[in-house]
């Protein structure tokens, strides 16, 4: 199997669409989604921002679409990024695609961006998702309900 990362600049939701189109993998990566798929709220998500950059990863099985991430680089704090809307389509989650879309993710975030450091935000109750994140060194930084993690992403 070839898995590349692709960036999708400029924004394409109808790219992104077959990996949410399970209404569980939609809820999990955006908790506040319309179901069935919003191409009006993720395009919205993805508009230009003034207070950060917002970039839009898939990742392709030759050229199938397996998964989709997104990372939000804020322009006030530099350094400061967050990894948002860690997804995995239904039929391919349990083969290690979502570590693999994170550290693909983590070394374009490194290499290109420039960042070291990154955080994300989960849910306490998503088992599946705190597990992975803590096998891929993650640390807690606070909260409760929706916990703040980081990892240091240097080489």
């Amino acid at each position: 199997m070839s898995f590349n990362l692709i960036l999708n600049n400029p924004f394409d939701s109808k790219e992104i669409e077959y990996v949410y189109r399970d209404r569980e993998v939609l809820i999990s990566a955006m908790p506040k989604a319309n179901f069935p798929f919003d191409h009006v709220q993720w395009n919205e998500w993805f508009k230009g921002d003034e207070r950060a950059t917002k970039y839009s990863f898939i990742l392709k099985d030759q050229n199938a679409l397996v998964g989709h991430c997104a990372v939000l680089k804020y322009h006030e704090a530099p350094g400061l990024a967050y990894i948002c809307f860690v997804a995995v389509a239904k039929e391919r989650q349990g083969e290690g695609l979502s570590k693999l879309l994170l550290n693909k993710v983590h070394n374009y975030v490194w290499h290109n961006l420039k960042i070291s450091e990154i955080y994300l935000l989960v849910d306490s109750k998503n088992v599946k998702a705190n597990n992975l994140y803590n096998s891929m060194g993650y640390t807690y930084v606070d909260g409760t309900s929706r916990k703040r993690l980081k990892k240091l992403i240097v080489d």
